[in-house]
């Protein structure tokens, strides 16, 4: 029952860890880069295009060593993420935002 629930925890939480960890980069990347309007757009392109491939590795990795059926769980939603919005069309972000 314990692995259920872990594996519940990586398709329905994780997602949503994600998104925030990923905010929290870009605002905190902000300050580092500058407070100018080009340094604000190239904070949210790393943000967003970078970002979006690199931090899911990342957790995966760190996930697998922690918890094995959070991490399963994680790419099973991560792999549903990216059929979904290559189907639709529409932008990763957006479809974080409606989940």
């Amino acid at each position: 029952m314990g692995k259920v629930i872990e594996f519940l925890i990586g398709l329905l939480v994780m997602p949503i860890v994600e998104m925030v960890l990923r905010l929290l980069l870009v605002v905190l990347l902000i300050p580092i880069i500058g407070s100018g309007q080009k340094e604000i757009v190239i904070a949210g392109i790393f943000g967003t295009i970078i970002l979006s491939f690199i931090l899911p590795i990342v957790l995966i990795i760190i996930l697998f060593f922690i918890r094995k059926w959070v991490a399963i769980g994680y790419i099973i939603s991560f792999i549903i993420e990216r059929i979904i919005s290559l189907l639709l069309g529409v932008s990763l972000d957006f479809l974080q935002m409606l989940f």
